[in-house]
């Protein structure tokens, strides 16, 4: 499952639609009852990586993902290891072996492709940066 909002690609720059979802999918539903068995892929922006606005959200269940758009800059980078060492799982949404986003890439443990939407002059970076995530 895949919570996200229309605005959830800004990097952050409104926030407040991950802080409501995170405060109705907690305080409201049974997280259960919106996941089944399966993972819930939550999108969060700047804001609410450096405030660890994740932390109350089940870690078993959630997997917290970056959007493209987020600064790749040292706090971001320690509020996701953070995240890891409290056993979240990590996504970087829009993965296109962008050389400014491998420092969050060599964290996470997903990287999302939208392959429809990838140039073929990004094609190459792209796997590369795969065959790195697969090698670790």
């Amino acid at each position: 499952m895949r919570f996200r909002s229309d605005d959830a690609d800004d990097g952050g720059a409104r926030g407040s639609s991950s802080a409501y979802l995170i405060d109705s999918s907690t305080m409201v539903f049974h997280w259960e009852s919106l996941t089944g068995n399966g993972l819930a892929f939550i999108s969060l922006g700047l804001q609410e990586l450096l405030s660890a606005a994740a932390l109350i959200l089940p870690r078993s269940k959630t997997v917290v993902e970056i959007p493209s758009t987020v600064p790749c800059n040292a706090a971001v980078v320690l509020a996701c290891q953070s995240l890891k060492t409290a056993d979240y799982r990590l996504a970087l949404s829009e993965w296109r072996g962008q050389e400014e986003l491998r420092p969050l890439a060599a964290v996470v443990d997903y990287l999302r492709v939208k392959l429809p939407s990838l140039k073929e002059s990004d094609l190459a970076l792209t796997l590369a940066g795969l065959q790195e995530k697969k090698q670790r």
